[in-house]
């Protein structure tokens, strides 16, 4: 279930990302690129003391590969709080330092993140 979870969670991701790229809405694209890729880093297997281990071989070739982490609906929502909370921190430090355009280009990236959390 955790798997089938990130998997029809990331090709909602692609469909809404292709829908943005073809609406060109540039603060959607950016913002679900970045998730996309955030979700890919949380499922990343830690390679350890084994990676002198490993034996190059040809690109494709499933010897080699390890299954990726499971994440769970809780784990994908912890990820885009702290996606969030990210965004609001540096909005906070832009706002501090008279930079409210740069501080309003993350609010945009925080009201696109909250929808996928709400879902």
């Amino acid at each position: 279930m955790n798997v089938d979870f990130a998997e029809a969670f990331r090709a909602r991701l692609r469909a809404d990302l292709k829908n943005a790229m073809q609406q060109r809405l540039a603060v959607e694209t950016t913002v679900i690129r970045s998730l996309i890729a955030a979700i890919d880093n949380a499922q990343a297997v830690a390679v350890g003391d084994f990676h002198e281990k490993f034996v190059m071989r040809a690109f494709g070739d499933k010897a080699a590969e390890v299954p990726r982490r499971a994440l769970s609906k809780g784990d994908v929502d912890a990820l885009l709080a702290r996606e969030i909370a990210e965004r609001r921190e540096a909005m906070e430090q832009y706002q501090a330092h008279g930079r409210g355009d740069a501080a309003s280009k993350l609010l945009d990236e925080v009201v696109v993140l909250e929808r996928y959390l709400t879902r």
